[in-house]
């Protein structure tokens, strides 16, 4: 560690020398390939050498330093048993990759920040003439023309007088004055790229993007700006794409759990009991009448003659979102000491499949109808609905695709082959409820609740959701992947900053809703230098 040490000291020594040096200029006596791009310039300057042995330093050092490795590397695995050449070698090979750490990382950390950083640019002024002035032509009045040297040339701090028919002389504010380093890192810029665009303006005063990346607004472009650029375009990067989309658009959907639009009770048979006596004074119940939907009687199982078929069918339900229609805050999940709503669906589900296929009789008299004890034989009507029925009922309906009162989620499964034969093409007709999350597609996105099923409902994998609430699933089964940001916060609003929608509560009050819309809509743009309608973050 010490040599490493001294190394640097001495390093250390040697660009503070290259700092204070002068700049000799000569004309060698043979060509040297080391100007700008590879060119032969035709003089040379101390800062023309310094740069190329800055880089020949560095690639040395590496090379050195590789080198360093490999032999005591050797030296390890020729140390045998010994273990003070062993711990010898292993000092000496950590020693090699510390300073090869210290060469690169050294000289890359000042690229990035400033590209200048590793470039020298020791030519001064001659005596009596300020940086300014040098930097600064000067136009000089008609009476004071300008001195012609021997050679032909001009003097340097001087400019001709313009002939008296020629347009005035426009004279270059020492601001804008653009030194061949500037016109270097300006054609460095990628105007396409924002994150270009502000690493390459920091003390740029002559781009023309750079008058927007004082993010700040202390004058200059500096690191602080490149900072809160950074802050800005992770929070406002929704869908972590490392792209900000500034477009608005119509907002991304995803419904999983459904609700019956439909009057379930309406659809049923009635049985019109009556009593009849008998001459011991006995009586017994018998059915009087029978009707399907109306009041009064009691209320029994689906019928193919009043409901179509032994079970209600998905489309009779006429199904909507649940969390759009009133039940976006309905508990969802398990409450120590109070009951879980997720249990029921759960149980229920269970107790109506084989497999992981669920029997939609058995379900429906599961979640529609509830045991009653009658006294003196009386008739009792069993129907109850519950919202916990309703939901567990229409949303597990919607996935019997090819109606044959079996709603099967094994990937081999009839109504997963009829999702399989409609993946990728247009969500109408037959395949209209494929689309199971409502998005309009026919994808992979539509399979989240039935990961859900297999793995949680049916597997047993012990997951319990401690007091979720129905949103709660609906933002974990939302996928943001190919929606932009706007589409995502959209989406959002009004569901927890939680899963998938975390990322949409722009303004960090923990709840999304249309204060983090304008949040975007205001900030974002900030961030847009080059106006191209994005931002690129890296």
């Amino acid at each position: 560690m010490k040599k490493i040490a001294i190394g640097f000291g001495v390093l250390t020594g040697f660009l503070a020398f290259t700092a204070v040096a002068f700049a000799q200029t000569y004309t060698p006596l043979a060509p040297l390939p080391i100007g700008e791009g590879g060119t032969t310039p035709d003089t040379y300057t101390l800062s023309s050498y310094l740069v190329g042995a800055i880089k020949l330093l560095v690639a040395a050092g590496g090379a050195i330093a590789v080198l360093m490795l490999i032999i005591r590397g050797t030296q390890y695995v020729a140390a045998g048993i010994n273990p003070s050449a062993k711990s010898d070698a292993k000092e000496r090979i950590m020693g090699a990759l510390i300073g090869l750490t210290l060469v690169l990382t050294s000289y890359l950390i000042l690229n990035s920040i400033d590209p200048r950083l590793v470039e020298f640019n020791l030519t001064l002024p001659p005596v009596g003439q300020s940086p300014a002035a040098a930097a600064t032509p000067v136009a000089p009045t008609p009476s004071a023309p300008a001195p012609v040297l021997n050679n032909g040339g001009t003097n340097p701090s001087a400019q001709p007088v313009a002939p008296a028919a020629a347009a005035p002389v426009t004279i270059t504010s020492p601001t804008t004055a653009v030194t061949p380093l500037q016109n270097i890192i300006n054609a460095r810029i990628n105007r396409s790229n924002d994150y270009s665009v502000i690493s390459n303006c920091m003390g740029n005063t002559t781009y023309d993007l750079c008058v927007k990346t004082d993010l700040n607004g202390d004058g200059q472009t500096n690191l602080s700006d490149i900072v809160l650029f950074t802050q800005k375009g992770n929070l406002f990067d929704v869908n972590q794409n490392r792209v900000i989309e500034l477009a608005n658009t119509t907002a991304a959907a995803s419904c999983f759990f459904k609700m019956p639009g439909a009057n379930v009770h309406a659809m049923l048979p009635r049985e019109n009991w009556n009593q009849s006596w008998s001459d011991g004074g006995s009586s017994a119940w018998y059915i009087s009448g029978y009707s399907c939907g109306g009041s009064g009687g009691i209320t029994g199982m689906p019928t193919v003659a009043c409901s179509g078929a032994t079970w209600i069918k998905a489309p009779a339900l006429m199904n909507k979102c649940a969390i759009t229609n009133g039940y976006m805050n309905m508990p969802f999940g398990f409450v120590y000491g109070g009951g879980s709503q997720f249990s029921k669906f759960q149980n229920w589900v269970t107790s109506s499949s084989v497999g992981s296929a669920v029997d939609l009789r058995t379900l429906f008299k599961a979640t529609f109808f509830r045991p009653i004890a009658s006294g003196d034989g009386i008739p009792q009507d069993e129907y109850f609905e519950t919202d916990d029925g309703k939901l567990t009922y229409a949303t597990i309906a919607e996935y019997d695709l090819n109606n044959d009162g079996t709603a099967d989620f094994n990937a081999s499964g009839a109504d997963m082959t009829a999702f399989s034969a409609c993946q990728g093409g247009s969500a109408s007709g037959a395949c209209a409820r494929a689309d199971f999350n409502q998005d309009g597609t026919i994808d992979a996105r539509d399979l989240n609740l039935v990961k859900l099923m297999r793995n949680d409902v049916f597997g047993g994998s012990g997951f319990t959701p401690l007091g979720w609430i129905l949103n709660w699933f609906e933002s974990a089964f939302f996928d943001p992947a190919g929606y932009s940001d706007t589409q995502i916060i959209s989406y959002c609003i009004g569901h927890a900053a939680f899963e998938r929608c975390g990322y949409a509560d722009v303004n960090g009050d923990h709840k999304i809703d249309n204060a983090d819309l304008t949040a975007f809509n205001t900030g974002a743009p900030l961030l847009d230098f080059n106006s191209d309608g994005k931002v690129d973050l890296r």
